[in-house]
């Protein structure tokens, strides 16, 4: 059986990819279908062996005989549940489960039969291929054969593990006590609480300590193996667990790349600075690596100043706030008595194993100056030991010593201890002289207990220290003497009498493991469902936006989406917070004009995140922009979406304020906690007009770009008859607008009333519905309109027909980048006024319209009197609009320019 036919039960792109993967390592020719007329076809060419995708055989079948009664035969495999460290049993497993155990083997009668795989004979194959849909055969198979006479058995060598969790395997090089081994730890145990079963899996010997033994962990280092053979028996190991995503820490190529030979997305963490780089580091690449994952910005930006082509992300360390035990005073006495360090004496806490970039050579001078420099006796009470292997650790640890003999210095040493409670409850301060780090798992630690930490300025200890004041930093090349004196006044500042009796932990949220589970849960997530750089991308343009409801920003995407596809772009519009069931005026449009939407249900941010690249995955895309999304979903699309080009553009001013309120509180699971560092994701920065381009560079710091939106334009200037067939006895003023405070209407109210009190015969005609909770403020608007010839129109769908009827268009513009509602009226060739805000100055440029003083009503109702008495001025208006509307607003012109920026000038669709 050379050749089998995955078949798509829907879920993740993952589900798909383990089963290919466990077909292609069995030999076996495999391909993916979507559905039955694929299906069909392929039965049709000559498959017979059907995989259910999500599933993962590890024996290949033999080929059915014929069935001694004549009958088509289909011979099925089970779902087994796939065992494994925080996996329960599958939906789908135990419902095979109960079946097998009613039925005790024979299905000839059963609707629903569960199953991993199938093997059909020929007459079975034809019958098969008849079936109607997919959902057929994966929800009720014995209804699907009914009334075909097929005989339908079970076979054992068919079974295979299923599972339709995300499925990862923490690779490390050992068990030993350190901090990369307790990072992959901690993913091991804390990613099965979001749903990620998670395996742990380590290749050597522990030549020092090693943490206790974690339920279900894989110790190859225990065998007796050749490293060669070991990661053999690695390989196929993942492959019998059905491993999604292959994790791995401080390995360096022949690791890496074995598991990208065998089939698995390879996320890599780089846990230390450029100095402590595994070999192959710098020659990482797209190819053959899904994800290089730091465990600090500052590792990231060492990656990319290193020369390192894969894509990359930051995620922080962080350690588990539940092990925090609020200062006991008390405690922390009898533990320094135990100890025999006097009450008077400055306990230096110092956890490092010793390694050259430690610099533990630097701690004896450090604690002579101390001593010296307070005049109180120093005890070193260290945590660490070497590896008993290494003869340079055993140096380093054997110098120690002696330099502290000989200083004076009273030294503890707590070795290899998993657990420092006692120690940072009873030490006076955290000290630590790395020349090079990554981000210290010691450091959160000590900031945990609430205990001060004195550390040089490497790695990523500045992005503790800028989270937390119980971080003091110092240069790296700072003296002994200098360094005492930042412990000296750390001490001052927070002796051990005046730590806080607290039960909450100092520790910011964003260096919490549960942070970083989160973070490495949607990562992995990603990598193990994204494009390998060599597929096709079917896409060109996903938009992603909150909704299509009325509004200038929505109306520019909508016509920007359906112009490139009349020019043969493929786009996909996703929404995430549209209501499927009540689509918005825009979304119904779009439908319309068959350009395709995805509606995401509402859901959390990240969960949201998760779904619309996985959609976008599924596709793939040129490129991907932010129209008018809220920013915390933007930043989680962005962490994910490392490799699409990102655009992001700007609604205007609320733009920038939106950004502010988020990273005024960002979600302490994204490293992304800045509108800078927001800006290095993005491959650029949309704003619309030109006034508004440095402060998007000022903001974001990206390529900068400025596109107006762009309207419908009229042929001609002069106006159609109006179609209610009045005279022109009143001389009518419109506008168009959302009913909400911001947009400060009352404003426009007050001067019409001013207008009206010498200006007789005029309306205003306002088209605009309320925004969502905001029908008391229209109620309060009429109210102030009461007595005034003012119409209000509500939402109108055709906005062409409303200009149409009117003589001039007034606006209020508050707030606005580039409001389409002035657009939309030079367009039609209207003499327009606004209030000088955001880009309508160069809207209504070149005499295209009037411009009136913000917070003037008089001046805006000044203007409104000249527009209405003056014939020629409307002529002249209309004119300059129409032609400043055709030079600089038009749709085609919008399209071009955002053709351009998103695909390059050459690349261009025909339309």
């Amino acid at each position: 059986m050379n050749r089998a036919i995955v078949v798509d039960s829907g879920g993740a792109p993952f589900i798909a990819r383990r089963s290919l993967r466990s077909l292609h390592a069995l030999g076996v020719r495999s391909e993916l279908v979507r559905d039955m007329e694929s299906l069909g076809a392929a039965l049709r060419d000559g498959a017979r062996w059907i995989v259910r995708s999500g599933a993962f055989p590890r024996v290949v079948p033999q080929a059915l005989a014929p069935s001694a009664t004549g009958r088509p035969v289909v011979a099925f495999g089970a779902p087994l549940s796939a065992l494994g460290p925080g996996l329960g049993e599958s939906e789908l497993t135990r419902t095979s489960r109960a079946l097998l155990a009613v039925t005790g083997g024979d299905h000839d009668d059963c609707d629903e039969i569960p199953f991993a795989s199938l093997l059909l004979d020929d007459g079975a194959a034809e019958v098969v291929a008849s079936i109607s849909s997919l959902n057929g055969l994966f929800a009720g198979l014995g209804r699907a054969l009914a009334g075909h006479r097929v005989r339908v058995v079970r076979l054992a060598s068919l079974d295979a593990g299923y599972a339709d969790e995300l499925r990862v395997a923490q690779v490390v090089t050992s068990f030993q006590i350190g901090g990369a081994e307790k990072v992959a730890r901690d993913l091991a145990e804390g990613l099965p609480r979001t749903g990620v079963s998670a395996r742990l899996v380590g290749l050597g010997n522990a030549t020092r300590a090693r943490w206790e033994p974690l339920s279900g962990e894989l110790d190859l280092g225990r065998t007796r193996l050749a490293p060669e053979a070991r990661v053999e028996r690695m390989v196929d190991a993942l492959l019998d667990w059905g491993t999604d995503v292959a994790h791995t820490h401080l390995f360096g190529p022949d690791v890496n790349g074995a598991l990208a030979a065998a089939g698995f997305p390879v996320v890599i963490t780089i846990h230390n600075a450029e100095q402590g780089f595994p070999e192959g580091t710098r020659a990482l690449s797209k190819e053959g690596t899904a994800l290089v994952v730091a465990c600090a910005e500052a590792v990231e930006r060492d990656l990319h100043a290193s020369g390192v082509e894969a894509w990359t992300r930051t995620v922080r360390n962080g350690v588990s706030p539940g092990d925090y035990v609020p200062f006991d005073a008390a405690r922390a006495a009898a533990c320094r008595r135990g100890w025999g360090i006097p009450e008077e004496a400055i306990a230096l806490l110092v956890v490092a194993n010793p390694r050259p970039q430690k610099r533990l050579d630097r701690l004896a001078p450090v604690a002579r100056a101390l001593s010296e420099l307070t005049g109180r006796p120093v005890h070193v009470v260290w945590a660490g030991a070497p590896s008993r292997s290494d003869e340079r650790a055993l140096g380093i640890e054997r110098s120690l010593v002696a330099s502290l003999a000989e200083a004076a210095i009273p030294l503890l040493s707590l070795g290899a201890e998993p657990d420092l409670g006692h120690a940072f409850e009873a030490g006076d301060v955290a000290l630590s002289l790395s020349d090079w780090e990554g981000l210290s798992l010691a450091q959160l630690e000590a900031v945990r207990a609430g205990l001060p930490v004195v550390a040089t300025r490497v790695g990523g200890a500045s992005e503790i220290a800028a989270s937390t004041p119980l971080v003091t930093l110092v240069d790296p090349d700072a003296t002994p003497l200098e360094v005492a004196r930042v412990v000296s006044s750390v001490l001052d500042a927070e002796p051990r009498s005046r730590r806080a009796l607290s039960d909450k932990t100092p520790l910011p949220e964003g260096f919490s493991t549960r942070s970083m589970v989160r973070a490495y849960g949607r990562l992995l997530h990603r990598a193990a469902g994204a494009p390998p750089p060599s597929e096709p991308t079917g896409l060109d343009l996903v938009l992603v936006t909150n909704n299509f409801s009325p509004g200038g920003a929505q109306s520019s995407a909508r016509r920007l989406l359906v112009e490139l596809a009349r020019r043969g772009r493929r786009v996909l519009a996703v929404t995430i917070e549209e209501d499927a069931d009540h689509p918005t005026p825009g979304l119904r449009a779009l439908s319309e004009a068959q350009i395709p939407t995805l509606v995401l249900p509402r859901v959390g941010a990240a969960e949201a995140a998760l779904r619309a690249v996985d959609a976008i995955d599924g596709l793939g895309a040129k490129a991907l922009v932010f129209w008018n999304a809220i920013a915390e979903h933007k930043v989680l699309i962005s962490d994910l979406l490392y490799d699409v080009p990102l655009f992001d553009v700007s609604p205007g001013e609320m733009y920038f304020a939106s950004l502010s309120r988020y990273f005024e509180r960002p979600r302490p699971d994204v490293a992304c906690d800045s509108a800078l560092a927001y800006g290095r994701r993005l491959s650029g920065v949309i704003v619309k007009f030109e006034e508004e381009r440095a402060l998007a560079e000022a903001t974001c710091r990206a390529e900068v770009y400025v596109v107006p939106n762009g309207v419908p334009v009229a042929a001609t200037s002069e106006r159609a008859p109006r179609e209610d067939g009045a005279l022109p006895a009143f001389f009518r003023f419109g506008t168009s607008i959302r009913i909400h405070p911001h947009k400060k209407v009352e404003m426009l109210i007050s001067a019409f009333r001013e207008l009206v009190s010498t200006t007789p015969r005029v309306e205003l005609h306002i088209a605009g519905a309320p925004d969502a909770g905001c029908d008391e403020y229209l109620g309060e608007l009429q109210g102030l309109a009461a007595g005034l010839p003012v119409h209000w129109l509500g939402h109108l769908d055709d906005v062409s027909a409303f200009l149409g009827g009117l003589d001039a268009f007034v606006l209020v513009a508050e707030p606005a980048g580039c409001p389409n509602a002035s657009l939309e009226a030079i367009g039609a060739g209207l003499p327009t006024i606004a209030t000088d805000v955001g880009g309508i100055r160069e809207q209504l440029g070149g005499g295209a319209g009037l411009i009136a003083t913000r917070d003037d009503p008089k001046a805006l109702a000044d203007l409104m009197r000249e527009v209405a008495t003056r014939p020629a001025l409307r002529a002249e208006l209309s004119r300059a609009a129409l032609h400043r509307a055709r030079e600089r607003f038009s749709i085609d012109r919008m399209a071009d320019d955002y053709e351009r920026i998103f695909f390059g000038p050459a690349d261009r669709a025909q339309g």
